[in-house]
């Protein structure tokens, strides 16, 4: 498969740690995000199609997943020191939603506790940003120490340098990857 992804990127998202590990074990192909202060018209955006996942326990607790993914979080509790980014994101497809009923059938493309994904549908405005995305896994981890202008409440970050994207393999095979990219398209045409 060609190459989808820049030869280095600087531009990373702020995920929960446990997210992440559940994007690096293909369980996770869909980010839910309700737009934040930055976001014009409050619908969360993407500055690059391709970025960094960054792992933060900012806001993060098993409770907030569905059950079956509990490890995911108690993996990412063992966590500590220099943030690991090995995990790039190639965004595929984009859609705003404001038809809460379509959240059901993103259920199974995703983590996150029902209650969670409602709250965040509800956020300042009905609807939220469903984004399919493919997830390239390095086989050497960069690790980057968080500075202050790196915490805090916000989503996109701006890495010191630029992390190269060599070494990168995708975290589904083809057909694994096919089946959950209909699943997304099923699901958000559903109301359409």
């Amino acid at each position: 498969m060609k190459e989808t992804f820049p030869s280095r990127s600087a531009k990373a998202l702020k995920e929960w740690s446990a997210v992440c590990r559940a994007m690096a074990a293909g369980s996770q192909t869909v980010l839910l995000r309700a737009g934040g202060i930055d976001d014009p018209a409050g619908k969360f955006g993407f500055p690059a199609n391709a970025f960094w996942l960054f792992p933060t326990r900012h806001h993060e607790a098993a409770a907030r997943l569905v059950g079956w993914a509990t490890d995911f979080a108690i993996e990412a509790g063992c966590a500590g020191g220099p943030a690991m980014i090995d995990l790039l994101a190639v965004v595929e497809e984009v859609c705003w939603l404001d038809d809460e009923h379509l959240l059901e059938g993103l259920a199974p493309l995703h983590v996150l506790a029902a209650d969670v994904v409602r709250q965040r549908f509800a956020y300042r405005q009905p609807g939220i940003t469903a984004a399919l995305i493919r997830v390239w896994r390095r086989q050497e981890p960069h690790l980057i120490e968080e500075t202050p202008e790196m915490t805090g409440c916000r989503s996109w970050l701006d890495l010191p340098h630029p992390l190269s994207c060599d070494g990168m393999r995708p975290v589904l095979p083809e057909d694994a990857w096919g089946e959950r990219r209909e699943l997304f398209f099923q699901a958000v045409k559903a109301g359409g």
